[in-house]
């Protein structure tokens, strides 16, 4: 059986209110160690945070009918939408992942100018919502995982001995935040029923993976399914608690420090029961190009050129790359197919919306 691990928790109010020098550089050391250990962590604590707010909105949105969520389906699914990166991905019945997912982006991002490439449009498409009401909710626990964020990001440049806003500055646009990250309701209905957590036939609804941000927070709304391989390469649950925040890092981050800080492999696995959870895959600003260098150098940890993050982000990341096999890649009108990372170039096998 795999056992549940229990993740280390720090708290919001102490690490946003402490201004004592040593206790913030003790609190810094002790976030890389934990990640360096572990891999994830928990922030409790979080100011305004109810999760139950989120999940009824959640609930709400997945609840309405098929064609009323069509209606903010990406065009790779609904021909008639316009929104291509932004908006609602169906549940399909071929397809190893089962689940339906919407993402969210950084409503305060400037609109390019008409004369903007295409790719800068894609990555800076603005949200689909079915009201006014769900938008502000969305956008309230947007701005409060942000927060986060940029909390575990300064503790994380000050554990590794770098000027505290090293990370946070890759955020800014002309002095005004413009990050790219990425917001994602999730719903995961059941396939099955299993008895208990040990038995050994649990379907995966996520294969295992590390995540491409910087780093990930997750809300789990107290649902058991995320598994993490830890550092004896043995998978274990992570134990869900109320109003919190699971915090785990990216590859991006990964290859900044050159493997210092690594990102943790974990999966999501169906407990025959509906599953909701909502992450934030938290990116740079589109004009960034400082995530490329290697820390405390000028050399780049990639030997390709990116004229910026969000040219990086367009050819590099695998988001909706399960749909690859059954719909086409939208970035393929923008860069050709061979500098895209994609998992298949469309219609190769015909799919059915559960």
């Amino acid at each position: 059986m795999a056992e549940v691990t229990e993740l280390k928790s720090f708290s919001f109010s102490k690490l946003s209110s402490t201004d004592n020098y040593d206790e913030i550089a003790a609190l810094g050391k002790e976030i890389v160690e934990e990640f360096q250990k572990v891999g994830f962590l928990r922030l409790v604590d979080i100011p305004d945070f109810e999760d139950k707010e989120l999940l009824d909105a959640i609930k709400f949105y997945y609840g309405r009918p098929k064609e009323e969520k069509m209606k903010l389906a990406l065009k790779r699914f609904h021909a008639e939408n316009k929104n291509e990166y932004r908006g609602y991905m169906p549940l399909v019945k071929n397809l190893p992942v089962f689940k339906e997912q919407t993402d969210f982006g950084n409503d305060s991002i400037v609109e390019p100018p008409e004369n903007a490439p295409d790719y800068e449009k894609f990555t800076k498409e603005k949200n689909c919502y079915p009201h006014e009401e769900f938008g502000r909710t969305v956008d309230k626990f947007y701005r409060i995982y942000h927060d986060c964020a940029l909390l575990i990001l300064r503790f994380l440049a000050i554990g590794i001995g770098v000027e505290e806003s090293y990370f946070t500055d890759f955020f800014f646009e002309n002095q005004t935040d413009q990050h790219l990250s990425t917001f994602r309701l999730l719903h995961y209905p059941p396939k099955g029923k299993i008895s208990n957590l040990s038995d050994k036939d649990i379907p995966i609804s996520t294969p295992e993976h590390s995540d491409s941000s910087l780093l990930t927070l997750l809300s789990t709304f107290e649902n058991y399914g995320l598994q993490v391989r830890n550092k004896e390469n043995t998978w274990v649950w992570v134990r869900p608690v109320k109003n919190t925040l699971i915090v785990n890092l990216g590859s991006m981050i990964e290859e900044i420090t050159e493997g210092k800080l690594p990102a943790t492999l974990h999966r999501v696995m169906d407990l025959g029961e509906n599953r909701y959870s909502a992450p934030m895959f938290v990116e740079p600003c589109f004009s960034n190009t400082s995530f490329l260098k290697i820390l405390r150098s000028e050399k780049n940890w990639t030997d390709k050129k990116y004229k910026n993050y969000g040219e990086f982000s367009a050819k590099t990341s695998g988001r909706h790359g399960e749909y690859d096999e059954i719909t086409e890649n939208p970035k393929f009108k923008f860069f050709p197919k061979e500098e895209v990372l994609h998992n298949g170039v469309g219609n190769g096998i015909p799919f059915e919306l559960a």
